[in-house]
């Protein structure tokens, strides 16, 4: 299903997870699959993103041409 506000993610290993609708914000983001965005306009707010997969947007084949809005909202700036 789809994450509900404030919720931790996990993508396991193995999955590939295509972001084709802007999330609610959430909580914290841990990436051992692929997150990858769609080739539209999308906007994805979390406390944090934990890359230890793919986290992909364009390739240098085939640029991303829209627009991706990223923001971290965590305050605890002495975070690991």
């Amino acid at each position: 299903g789809k994450p509900s506000s404030g919720s931790d993610v996990v993508i396991p290993e193995g999955i590939t997870i295509r972001l084709d609708e802007n999330p609610p914000a959430l909580g914290g983001i841990t990436i051992h699959g692929e997150l990858e965005f769609a080739r539209k306009d999308l906007q994805l707010s979390a406390k944090w993103i934990m890359v230890h997969g793919t986290l992909r947007i364009g390739t240098a084949e085939h640029p991303f041409l829209q627009k991706a809005i990223i923001t971290l909202t965590d305050t605890d700036t002495q975070a690991n």
